[in-house]
């Protein structure tokens, strides 16, 4: 399952690549900026749909990441978790 940003809708704030702790969110740079996400990255927290303040991120569960495409987003999550953990600490 991923989710998918309407880049109609889009106003490029930036929040769903600054909460996504797989870094699936990205900008993308044509007539204007605008955000995507990448499905191969996404894990389906619904992080990025939460904090976006323009409603423009919708779940699309046909979308699907290969479980080994899942399985790597999921250990850059664990360690996206573990370094803001860490930083916490000080």
């Amino acid at each position: 399952m991923a989710y998918v940003i309407d880049s109609d809708q889009c106003i490029a704030c930036g929040w769903c690549r600054d909460t996504c702790p797989t870094q699936a969110a990205a900008g993308v740079f044509k007539q204007k900026v605008t955000y995507s996400i990448e499905v191969a990255m996404c894990i389906d927290c619904d992080l990025c749909a939460q904090v976006c303040p323009s409603d423009c991120i919708s779940h699309r569960p046909e979308l699907q990441p290969t479980p080994a495409q899942l399985e790597t987003a999921l250990a850059r999550a664990r360690s996206t978790n573990q370094r803001y953990n860490q930083a916490a600490r000080w």
